[in-house]
């Protein structure tokens, strides 16, 4: 019986992402859908959007604190 209490799960959403891009590379390489490559890749999009909207906010938030 393992009982470590310094272990943490930590899940983090970006699973999601990367599984919908799998998912939409796979169909498309197969043929089964007549999709561009733009919509393909939009979950890499989104993600990169995402990572860039929370460091802009990151450092705006600390720049504002930094001048008061």
């Amino acid at each position: 019986m393992n009982n470590d209490k310094n272990k943490m799960d930590i899940d983090y959403g970006g699973n999601t992402f990367t599984t919908l891009q799998l998912i939409f590379l796979t169909l498309k390489l197969a043929g089964l859908v007549d999709w561009s490559w733009w919509f393909v890749f939009t979950p890499f999009f989104a993600s990169v959007t995402i990572a860039v909207i929370v460091v802009l906010a990151v450092f705006l938030i600390t720049r504002k604190n930094k001048i008061k």
